[in-house]
């Protein structure tokens, strides 16, 4: 994988969620390019913001939880019909 590092602080890193900015919405931020350039871009935070920004964090992945028990019938149903017969099922 090719891997890019940014400054802008974006959130924590969670599987397939990786927000970039072509257009930033403070002076700080730097346009990070077009999504996919790189394929994968982790995001950090400044030491100094880390505290600050763990409520926030934390409420990302409650949100992140709760979508995916929200979808998580669908995901399995999609499983069953297109990778089952491939990979077997789900433990």
């Amino acid at each position: 994988y090719q891997l890019g590092f940014t400054i802008n602080p974006r959130g924590p890193i969670m599987f397939n969620w990786v927000p970039q900015a072509d257009q930033p919405t403070t002076s700080f931020d730097i346009a990070e390019g077009p999504v996919s350039d790189p394929p994968m871009t982790l995001p950090r935070y400044w030491p100094s913001q880390v505290v600050p920004s763990l409520d926030q964090v934390r409420q990302i992945g409650s949100d992140a939880a709760a979508y995916a028990e929200q979808n998580k019938a669908t995901e399995l149903e999609y499983y069953d019909i297109v990778c089952a017969p491939t990979y077997g099922l789900i433990p």
